[in-house]
């Protein structure tokens, strides 16, 4: 029987049958960085039904895929024939779309593997389903090709990396092969979060259910029990109630103490947004009733963001390069930019900058500063490097 994701090491790869016994199992290094194959299983599962069943794990998960992605890059090439070889590319995968699932399950599962199809189109391989890596025996870093297991146990088909599927793996470190969910610290938390809900849906439940006290003066044995039997029937709501003054009657609730079982889901949603990067009123959690500290408290988060999109633009640049390979027969020069995180800082600039240029300008034209000096400063303030 197969055992999912089994890392082996390769001396030679050729095909999975005739050079088995080239293959061997990678030792402490640098398989000891890979979860096992009964966790790798329980991870993905787990977080397919946070994201399919949790409201926080859907949202973490699409807030992540919408700023990451969004309505995609634009894509150029200054070589006519590159870019009409690239949107011949976007157009016949629907790469608007797709690559936004491509970044949806690239932090749900931590990993992606791009399956190239003959027509040039590719397919998204479920990280699940792929159960080894063969790496390159001159470096154990390098996936050299994945086994993908068939439906009900049959013999699956090994895959060549990058020329047949392309891997991508995220949140590991340098000695491991396979990528975790974003999900995964969040879980635990997540969990506990919805069972606090729960809870507190049921309390809140008994909140209104309340019961009859009722107090009989100078009553003895046979009295309560007479009293028990006339009130066998409770009163319906909203009924009039008539009883002799030696009867004290009272409506008994519960006392939730609602007021102090908030911090404790605050408490518990702020651990899940911090291990997210993302700030809690991004979750519908009121922190800071001022627009200022708001704003401040996403700086981090946006910063994150960009380094995370850095990977997915990798991504993107590796799969374009395979289109390339495949349609043009080598790799070409093309930029790809994403549409900005914080539109609006690129208009508190672009006030900014107004007042800077003419400041500049009167500075050079009074002899107080040199052009190149003003040219430097410009650059400086926008960001960018002078060449």
């Amino acid at each position: 029987m197969r055992l999912p994701f089994r890392i082996v090491r390769v001396r030679e790869a050729e095909s999975d049958e005739a050079d088995a016994p080239l293959f061997r199992a990678i030792g402490p290094w640098p398989s000891d960085k890979d979860l096992t194959p009964a966790t790798y299983q329980e991870l993905h599962a787990a977080a397919y039904e946070a994201y399919t069943g949790n409201p926080l794990a859907f949202r973490i998960i699409e807030i992540l895929t919408a700023y990451l992605w969004g309505r995609g890059p634009t894509v150029a090439a200054a070589d006519p024939a590159v870019q009409a070889a690239l949107d011949d590319f976007w157009a016949a995968n629907d790469m608007t779309r797709k690559g936004r699932a491509i970044v949806r399950e690239l932090h749900l599962y931590g990993e992606q593997f791009i399956r190239w199809l003959p027509d040039g189109t590719i397919w998204q391989m479920d990280p699940s389903t792929v159960d080894e890596l063969q790496t390159d025996p001159a470096n154990a870093q390098v996936v050299v090709r994945v086994h993908q297991m068939a439906p009900e146990g049959g013999a699956g088909a090994w895959y060549a990396v990058p020329d047949e599927v392309q891997h991508f793996a995220i949140h590991k470190v340098s000695n491991a092969l396979r990528g975790r969910s974003t999900l995964w610290v969040l879980l635990p938390w997540l969990r506990r979060y919805r069972q606090w809900l729960a809870d507190r849906v049921m309390l809140n439940r008994g909140r209104s259910s309340w019961l009859w006290t009722v107090a009989v003066r100078s009553a003895t044995p046979q009295k309560l029990r007479a009293k028990a039997n006339q009130y066998a029937q409770p009163p319906e709501p909203g009924s009039v109630l008539f009883h002799a003054d030696d009867e004290e009657w009272r409506a008994a609730a519960p006392n939730l103490q609602a007021d102090d079982a908030r911090w404790d889901g605050h408490a518990i949603k702020l651990m899940i947004a911090a291990g997210a990067g993302i700030p809690i009123h991004w979750l519908s959690e009121v922190e800071s009733g001022t627009r200022a500290v708001a704003a401040e408290m996403g700086g981090p988060s946006l910063r994150t963001f960009e380094a995370m999109r850095e990977e997915v633009a990798a991504l993107l640049r590796d799969v374009l390069d395979q289109a390339l390979r495949r349609r043009l027969g080598r790799a070409a020069p093309y930029s790809i930019t994403f549409p900005d995180l914080t539109p609006s800082d690129n208009r508190e600039q672009a006030a900014a900058l107004a007042a800077l240029v003419p400041a500049l300008a009167t500075s050079v034209d009074r002899g107080w500063l040199d052009d190149a000096t003003a040219r430097r400063w410009l650059l400086k303030f926008a960001g960018e490097k002078d060449e």
